[in-house]
């Protein structure tokens, strides 16, 4: 199976970008986990979903778009999803791995669509479904663990450092060998979520959302 599927299964758990056949499961992971930094919260200062958390988390799933850049390593692959999501069940989705292949996929509802070689869109047949619904992610966040952690570098907002319970993590990556919590950093700036990270067993994701309620419309399949 191509990386690039591997690494969309990941993201597709985490967001339901779910597809068969492109966002295949991940369950052939290494169980190694990558380099990035652990984002483990102190067990003294570990409470429920802090208010901002949680206002932060009702504006992005009220929120009528937004786009998301996002990075998922996975079984030493490095796979970048660059996407726009336009509610309720309409998402553009561009993945290139780190040997330089690219993907371009279009959900509206439950038909997914691939960009042929010659620029138009195919309706993907083969068995492949799809859907489009990335506010799971904030929804599998309402039952985390969290605590505040201060912004080293001065940006604006308040970073809060949390761990999903196994239940949680069973969710948002489906079919994965994960089978303990997941470690995750969510950074609240203006009442929306400006970026996520996550960490489990083989995989991280790291997400940067932007353009909350300004993101031009998902486009139409020729």
């Amino acid at each position: 199976m191509p990386r690039s599927r591997r690494a969309a299964a990941i993201l597709g758990g985490l967001c339901t970008l779910t597809t068969a056949a492109v966002c295949a499961s991940c369950s052939d992971s290494t169980g190694q986990s990558s380099d990035a930094p652990s984002v483990r919260p102190a067990r003294a200062a570990v409470t429920q979903v802090p208010q901002p958390l949680k206002t932060a988390i009702g504006g992005m799933q009220r929120a009528p778009n937004f786009s998301f850049d996002a990075t998922v390593v996975a079984s030493h692959s490095t796979t970048r999803l660059i996407g726009q999501f336009e509610a309720p069940d309409r998402e553009h989705l561009v993945l290139t791995t780190s040997r330089g292949s690219s993907n371009e996929l279009l959900f509206i509802g439950s038909k997914t669509y691939v960009r042929n070689a010659g620029g138009t869109w195919q309706d993907a047949l083969g068995g492949v479904t799809g859907s489009s619904n990335p506010l799971a992610a904030f929804a599998a966040l309402a039952g985390a663990r969290c605590r505040a952690t201060p912004l080293q570098d001065g940006s604006p907002g308040t970073r809060y450092a949390c761990t999903l319970t196994a239940g949680s993590a069973k969710t948002i990556v489906r079919g994965s060998a994960t089978n303990g919590p997941i470690l995750c950093s969510v950074t609240v700036n203006a009442a929306t979520i400006s970026d996520l990270s996550l960490r489990g067993k083989g995989f991280d994701v790291m997400i940067a959302y932007a353009n909350v309620g300004t993101t031009p419309p998902v486009p139409q399949p020729d």
